[in-house]
């Protein structure tokens, strides 16, 4: 059986909510039905002079994740966390191994002021927090609400959503950490999309391989503006054929220019919001690992269509026979 490893964060407490748990266990059961061997692996536990892993995670005879404190070595590995990504897969690569996705699509989705930029044509106007605090005329481009993001943060943590005002007068907050940040112009989305949503939401399109795999909405919990499923969102299946043609529009433009990036060797989601006062869809950002954590909504889209898009993608780079 082939070895896929997924290099993540965990520490010595493995203790996960029974969804994540479960969610986990299907995504494992599916690759083993395809003949691959899931586990995870963290690059503290790297040993760089014999290119091994030296402990794992995976699930025990009870069902229970576990850490197995002895040597492995996978054949490919699936980066799931960001953090020094550079240097991370530079390491690995120098031990033989491949890794995906791609070093360039990981380091663009890991830095929300490198994607404003990548991503301006399509996104709000985005500027560093150091920039806005020091220029008058910045200032004067945002209106009375905006979007405060640390640039580098997931699943909604440290996102504020401040008046200008009130972020000026607390500038000594930041003092140290300007460079940290961004802030972003205030879209209203909660207008919905039209035939799809009629409330605050975020639509987020998947794509592996370089191809098309399913889509969600996602919305927040009563009374925040996170859509996020680690914030509370709740998500939902979204047929392809409802998706709206300006979003198809402005994936084939951002694709199509991009093949370097959102190359056969990726795995991403591309979000959306829709701003009906403006008629216009904005990308809110690009994820290099799309939750594989489901509720009761998209549990069917994940066990049928996700999870095995997912194994089908590393079928292939692993030369399996589909």
């Amino acid at each position: 059986m082939k070895k896929v490893a997924i290099i993540a964060n965990y520490t010595e407490n493995l203790e996960i909510s029974e969804n994540l748990k479960l969610s986990r266990k299907k995504l494992t059961e599916v690759f083993r039905e395809s003949g691959i061997e899931l586990r995870r692996v963290r690059m503290s536990s790297f040993d760089s002079k014999k290119g091994v892993f030296l402990d794992y995670v995976d699930f025990n005879e009870k069902g229970e994740f576990e850490i197995f404190r002895e040597e492995y070595k996978p054949d490919v590995l699936w980066n799931r966390t960001s953090p020094g990504c550079m240097y991370t897969y530079n390491l690995l690569e120098k031990s033989g191994y491949d890794i995906f996705p791609n070093l360039n699509l990981v380091q663009l989705s890991s830095d929300k002021y490198e994607m404003s930029l990548f991503f301006e044509k399509y996104q709000p106007k985005t500027v560093l927090l150091e920039s806005f605090f020091e220029d008058q005329k910045i200032q004067d481009i945002f209106g009375e609400k905006v979007v405060l993001k640390p640039i580098r943060s997931n699943s909604g943590k440290g996102i504020e959503f401040p008046k200008k005002s009130e972020l000026l007068v607390n500038e000594a907050r930041f003092e140290g950490l300007k460079q940290l940040y961004i802030v972003q112009e205030m879209k209203d989305f909660s207008g919905g999309i039209p035939g799809i949503t009629d409330g605050i939401h975020d639509l987020r399109m998947v794509y592996i391989g370089g191809k098309y795999s399913h889509s969600t909405l996602r919305v927040p919990q009563k009374g925040s503006l996170k859509s996020n499923v680690g914030a509370g969102g709740t998500e939902y299946a979204i047929k392809k054929e409802d998706i709206p043609k300006d979003v198809w529009v402005i994936l084939e433009d951002v694709l199509k220019e991009n093949v370097d990036i959102f190359s056969e060797d990726s795995i991403f989601s591309l979000d959306f919001g829709y701003s009906f006062d403006e008629e216009k869809y904005y990308i809110i950002e690009v994820n290099c690992s799309p939750g594989v954590s489901f509720g009761v909504n998209v549990k069917d889209l994940f066990l049928q269509v996700f999870f095995p898009d997912l194994a089908r993608f590393f079928c292939e780079k692993l030369g399996i026979d589909i």
